[in-house]
Order: C-alpha cells, then structure tokens, then sequence
C-alpha cells in the first residue's frame, strides 16, 4: 500500500463508524448561519472537524479544517470561508486569525494522527498542503485573475490583490516551522478546477482500493495455510 492507504486503512480499522464522516465536499463547504453552500462538487471527501473531534475527545476539539481528502500521495486540507472579509478591518482580522489557528492546530492533528497510524517507526510523513477557499462571487473577485486560475490552478501567478492580501496575512501568523508543503487560497467559483489539477481523489475510491487489497491479502494468507 502507498502512505495514504496505510493512513486510510488505520482510519477504517479504529474508527467506530468511519462511513459517518464521509462526506461531500459540498456539505463540508455548508454555511450553517446563512444555509449556503459555497461549492457543489459531490466528490467525496473526510470532514476533518468530525474526526478532529474523535481524536481529541469531545469537549477538547482544537480548530480544525472542514475537509481532508488526497491524491495518490499527498494530503491536502481544505476550509471554506464564505462572504466578503474585507468590508470591514474587523472581520478580515477575524478571518486572518481564525485561519491561522486551523492551520496550525490541523497541522498537530495530522501529526498525531501519522504517529498512531504509522506507528512512530520511520515512515515518512504523506506530504500535506492546506487551502483555503474564498467566496469569489461576494468577494468580487477579478474574472480575469478567476479566468488565469483555472489555465493554471497549480501555479497562479497573476492572483486578484484582495486574494493576495489574505493569504498574505494568514501566512504572516503561522509558524514557519509548520508541516505544510503548499498553503494557498483557491476560488470557490473554479473549485472542481483545482480538485481536478491537484488529482485529488474521491476517498470512496481510496477505500475500495484499501479494502481490495486487504482481501487479497486476506486470501494470500488462506492459500498458504491450506
């Protein structure tokens, strides 16, 4: 098995319903207060707040990202923000702050997690990036910036100012000793574009894949007894 489907099968064999945490990316993007939902890609992802919570206890849940999902070798955490945070300093300093803190607190699930599933014996760590996904629509986001993301969703040189600016800021508060490989912003109106470049995967697929090649094993194991 590669790195992510030791980690996905350690997920499937501890926890007590792993299939409750399976999710859409549409629903973990859900706004509660406002009932909105900021993207509508079906792909299937782990809501990561639900397994935060497992790990840590309930009553102990640190801030977390709202989505975990990967591609053949890399881990990417994702968190949707939806409005405009710059209509007031107030509540781009909220978001900025709030942001950070997930990053880092994800970042020391994450680590407690690989610990367990790889047991602490040498293993590298899966290569992890977080994105944050703004609302481009409330935002107002350039099209022309929106338009060069998708010709490029892995390497945007030409990002709109306002996006600059919070990951600017967000990255000023995160420690640079953090575990991330990439932590960007992506827009919420070309998501599927990035979920699509970056080869992330439905984890249903990640699962059968693990699952098949346990009963595999499983009959490798029956073959030589008999």
């Amino acid at each position: 098995m590669t790195d992510v489907e030791s980690f996905v099968s350690y997920l499937l064999n501890n926890h007590p319903n792993f299939s409750s945490i399976i999710k859409t990316f549409e629903q973990c993007s859900k706004d509660d207060q406002n009932n909105r939902y900021l993207v509508d890609d079906k792909t299937k992802c782990i809501d990561f707040d639900d397994l935060t919570e497992w790990t840590a206890g309930r009553g102990n849940k640190p801030n977390s990202a709202d989505s975990l999902c990967f591609s053949e070798n890399q881990a990417f955490l994702i968190e949707f923000k939806t409005g405009n945070p710059m209509t007031h300093p107030n509540k781009y300093n909220r978001l900025i702050a709030n942001v950070a803190d997930k990053i880092t607190d994800s970042d020391n699930t994450l680590s407690a997690l690989y610990q367990n599933a790889f047991n602490g014996v040498g293993r590298s760590r899966i290569k992890q990036n977080f994105f944050l996904v703004v609302d481009s629509a409330r935002m107002g986001a350039d099209p022309l910036a929106i338009t060069l993301a998708q010709l490029s969703a892995r390497n945007n040189s030409n990002p709109d100012p306002l996006i600059t600016r919070i990951q600017n800021g967000v990255l000023s508060l995160v420690p640079s000793s953090n575990n991330y490989y990439k932590i960007e912003l992506w827009y919420s109106a070309i998501f599927s574009s990035y979920i699509k470049a970056y080869g992330i995967i439905d984890i249903t697929d990640t699962i059968a894949s693990v699952q098949a090649q346990a009963a595999k094993a499983d009959d490798k194991g029956n073959d030589n007894k008999g």
